[in-house]
């Protein structure tokens, strides 16, 4: 567990950085890192519950995508 004071630095590549940028306008976030921090409050436990699913589990639920290969996180 990390410390909540703490800080973390986490590049973005320009791509994602675009995607987060646009979120960050569409939820009035008031920052790259805010941004973050909804997705995975959010989003983190759903990920973390489905992301070994099969197609053979769940076929609808299941698709290709196509990875992002720097890590994530801007400030």
């Amino acid at each position: 567990m990390t410390n909540p004071n703490s800080t973390n630095d986490i590049y973005l590549n320009s791509e994602t950085l675009a995607i987060v940028d646009l979120i960050q306008a569409k939820t009035s976030s008031p920052s790259s890192s805010a941004v973050i921090a909804l997705m995975v409050a959010r989003y983190g436990n759903h990920f973390l519950e489905t992301w070994e699913v099969t197609s053979a589990q769940a076929p609808e639920q299941v698709r290709p995508v196509a990875a992002i290969a720097s890590p994530v996180i801007a400030h």
